[in-house]
């Protein structure tokens, strides 16, 4: 994508809409590189501490992952049928994976205080817990590269939060 980004901006020197294009192609594929990444070190970790893993942080995990493959995909969407709208609805998904992330990082800490037992599966779990809370980030990322694409505005899942915080 980088390659054929350059390309384009080299050969073409687009302006407006067709600059924004590519220039937001270049951002959401780094993000998806990202997510990619994260996936990678995820799988990892669950190969690893699969049968370590108590039934009460699988649904927990569980809800987590389901929440930020769903923003990732709906953000996708988004991008592909480039509906800004549908783009800026990723910061509510968003803020309630990071609710998830806290709510279920507490919990982890609070067994490592109870107990060393399972330390290392409990960090590798937090851990997983962070990756998942990155993707949603990138998906953050991915949307305002997409409103942007589309409107030429910058920051604006920004101007929501802040909006948000206000009310």
């Amino acid at each position: 994508i980088r390659e054929q980004a350059s390309s384009i901006l080299a050969l073409r020197a687009p302006m407006a809409n067709d600059l924004r294009s590519v220039i937001g192609a270049i951002q959401i594929a780094a993000n998806l590189e990202r997510v990619g990444d994260l996936s990678k070190n995820i799988a990892k970790i669950g190969k690893k501490n699969e049968p370590f893993i108590k039934h009460e942080f699988r649904v927990e995990l569980e809800k987590m992952s389901h929440l930020a493959a769903t923003n990732l995909g709906n953000v996708m969407s988004a991008y592909i049928e480039q509906d800004s709208e549908r783009a800026h609805s990723v910061l509510k998904a968003d803020k309630d994976l990071d609710r998830l992330h806290k709510k279920f990082t507490k919990i982890l800490i609070s067994k490592m205080r109870e107990t060393s037992d399972d330390i290392e599966t409990l960090t590798q779990l937090l851990f997983v817990s962070r990756h998942l809370e990155r993707v949603g980030d990138h998906a953050k990322n991915i949307a305002e590269s997409t409103i942007y694409i589309e409107t030429g505005e910058t920051g604006a899942l920004d101007n929501v939060e802040d909006q948000h915080r206000d009310t």
